[in-house]
Formats: structure tokens, C-alpha cells, sequence
């Protein structure tokens, strides 16, 4: 019996063996020596042409960055531009960041994207991002620098470090081509010092770049989302007969939304914010104080109110909805017309915003 239970199992092993042999057999090899993988891919079009630069790693020279250019009527011809100037083959399937010219993005990214993800290979996980320049020019200061140069990085952190909402290309696709919102990416330049800085948000009218906003609205974007945990906002604070600024480290955030007609004739929306942070950096103060730990409050409450209000007109003003307010009124109408609303509706829309801030223990300079 014990035999006949080994000869099952020597035949069923020589079997899984044969076929794992036959199946490796099949796959096309792919030696990491013999080809480029390229981890970020910047695009931008001139002339009706797309030009672009690729980013990789050379594992061979201490993982330094290397670059190669490419440029052609469609993606696959630019692509292919790129691959004849190699001596190794061009891998696309391990991008984790394409970044597209304020140029190309305002012209349209449609026809791009219709291409790019139509590939098998294509991640939806990767970061797509808006730059000031040209691709071309800001990743120039990269070559010959450690692998933790590339750009992606600079995004994770700042994601991680909650002064950006979480995006990648699988959100933008969704806002870009759902009913009721539209898409935003991270927007990248060039500081004073010659290096790639996170500066705000890029936001989309379905696919073309509309309006650019700042690392503060883009926090108080994320806000109202109710993405993360944290972030470090700036705000102004009284002390005496002096203004001064300090750091508003927040800790939790919880929006909530509703709308209401004002006065039978405009939507108004109505959000409350409910924030717990922490101040640094502050002026003397004694925060133990109720009367000082009130009216402190009470000012930076206002402060936000007024900067989100702001913000949330500046975006209705330039007609885009990364918030997805028309998604949200849409989820408590039987019936909605995603054009009528954007035609007719949210061009009045109106804004309140109520803060209700905790405060915890004040950090350093207290």
C-alpha cells in the first residue's frame, strides 16, 4: 500500500515537474542585463508630434539615472524611436510615474491615454503628474543622480506625509471619465535651486488642464475630501498687538456635506469640517488659558472657513468639480443631467463651511 502511495506520488511530481518545465518553456525571457526598464516616462507634444524622455536605472554604474529621448507622430512610433537608439531593449511594463507638460496637458490628454492604456502592461498604479516645463528640461538635473532622485519619490512622500491627495492613474481615469467630478495631479517645477518641487495640483476639465492651485488650497482640498490624516497647514495667529505665523499640524480630519436650495432659486452646499491638530511653532502664549484657548479657536476656525470658501469659489468660478459635488447631488436625485448641472447649477452654487477644531497640546515654542 505504502508503495503504491510512493509511485502516486513520484508520477504526480515527475507530471508538475514536466509541466512547469513546459510552461517556462513558453515564457519569453526577458535578462534584466539586456534590457532598459524605464520607471518614469515624461511626454510632451510640439508641432503635433509627441517628444519625450524615459528615466532608468543602471544597475551596472551604482544605480545611477540615465535618460533616453524619443519622438514620433503616435505613442507607438515614439516608443519605437526610443528602442532604435538603444543597444537594449525598452521595457514600459514597471513605470511608476508619467509626467506630461503643462502644454500638452492643457491641450488634451485624450488621445494619449486612449493609447497608452490600452497596453496589457500598462500599471494603473503609477503616478501621473503635470509639470511647469517641459519633461525634457527638469529631468535634465537628474542624470547621474541615486535612484532616489526620480520624481515618484517626491510624490509618495508628500502623499505619505499627507500634503498631497492619494493619485494615481487609476483615480484620474475614474474622475477624468465619471459622471459629476473631474480629475487633479500633482503639479511639479523647478525651485530657485534647480530641483523638481511638489507646488500643488493640476485640475482637469474632463481632459484638458484648467486651473493650477497651490500647496495650501491643495491641502484644504484634501481636507474637504476627507483624504488622510494629516498635513501641516500655515495659519496666522494673533498675540497682542502682533500678527505671527505658525504651523497647524493636523492630526484628523472629517468632512461632512449637504446641500440645500437657497431660497428656492440656488443650490447651496454646506460643509463641516471637523479637524483635530496641533499648533507649532507659536508666539507666547499661555494656551492654558480658556479665554486664550477660545479665542485662538475661534480665529483659526474662521481662518479656514474663509480660505476654503475661497477656494471652493475659485473652483466653481473656473468650472471644475475635483471635489465631485455633482456626484454628490446626483447620489439624492431620481433624475440629474450631469450637463444641465454644470450648465445651470453650479455656476450659482453657493458655499458655507463650518470648522470645529480641537486643539491638543501646542508643540514647540509654546
Amino acid at each position: 500500500m505504502r508503495n503504491k502511495r510512493l509511485s502516486r506520488f513520484v508520477v504526480l511530481t515527475a507530471l508538475m515537474l514536466g509541466m512547469t518545465l513546459t510552461l517556462i518553456g513558453c515564457m519569453q525571457t526577458r535578462i534584466v542585463d539586456r534590457i532598459k526598464i524605464l520607471t518614469v516616462l515624461g511626454v510632451d507634444q510640439k508641432n503635433g508630434k509627441y517628444q519625450t524622455m524615459g528615466l532608468y536605472v543602471d544597475h551596472m554604474e551604482n544605480d545611477r539615472i540615465k535618460s533616453i529621448q524619443g519622438e514620433g507622430d503616435t505613442v507607438e512610433l515614439m516608443l519605437s524611436e526610443m528602442n532604435m537608439q538603444s543597444p537594449h531593449t525598452i521595457q514600459t511594463g514597471k513605470l511608476r510615474m508619467l509626467v506630461f507638460s503643462r502644454r500638452m496637458a492643457e491641450q488634451g490628454l485624450d488621445s494619449f491615454l486612449h493609447t497608452f492604456c490600452r497596453s496589457p502592461i500598462t500599471s494603473t498604479s503609477m503616478i501621473l503628474a503635470v509639470s511647469e516645463e517641459p519633461p525634457q528640461e527638469i529631468f535634465q538635473s537628474l542624470k547621474g543622480k541615486n535612484r532616489e532622485g526620480l520624481p515618484y519619490h517626491l510624490i509618495e512622500q508628500n502623499v505619505t506625509s499627507d500634503n498631497a491627495p492619494l493619485n494615481n492613474l487609476h483615480i484620474f481615469l475614474f474622475n477624468c471619465y465619471g459622471t459629476g467630478r473631474d480629475a487633479y495631479a500633482p503639479y511639479l517645477k523647478r525651485n530657485k535651486y534647480g530641483k523638481i518641487e511638489f507646488t500643488g495640483l493640476g485640475i482637469f476639465q474632463y481632459d484638458r488642464l484648467k486651473l493650477v492651485i497651490d500647496a495650501k488650497e491643495t491641502l484644504l482640498l484634501k481636507m474637504m475630501k476627507g483624504r488622510g490624516k494629516g498635513g501641516i497647514l500655515p495659519v496666522q495667529i494673533n498675540a497682542g498687538s502682533e500678527e505671527h505665523v505658525a504651523a497647524l499640524s493636523l492630526l484628523k480630519e472629517e468632512p461632512s456635506m449637504h446641500f440645500a436650495l437657497d431660497h428656492g432659486e440656488a443650490l447651496k452646499m454646506t460643509i463641516d469640517l471637523h479637524l483635530i491638530g496641533m499648533l507649532k511653532e507659536i508666539p507666547r502664549m499661555n494656551m492654558r488659558s480658556e479665554i486664550t484657548y477660545k479665542y485662538t479657536v475661534s480665529e483659526l476656525e474662521q481662518q479656514i472657513n474663509d480660505n476654503a470658501i475661497k477656494l471652493l469659489n475659485k473652483l466653481r468660478d473656473n468650472g471644475v468639480d475635483p471635489l465631485g459635488l455633482g456626484d454628490f447631488v446626483r447620489g439624492y436625485r431620481r433624475s440629474w443631467d450631469e450637463e444641465d448641472f454644470y450648465k445651470r447649477e453650479y455656476p450659482r452654487m453657493r458655499f458655507e463651511v463650518h470648522t470645529h477644531l480641537t486643539l491638543k497640546e501646542s508643540g514647540i515654542g509654546h
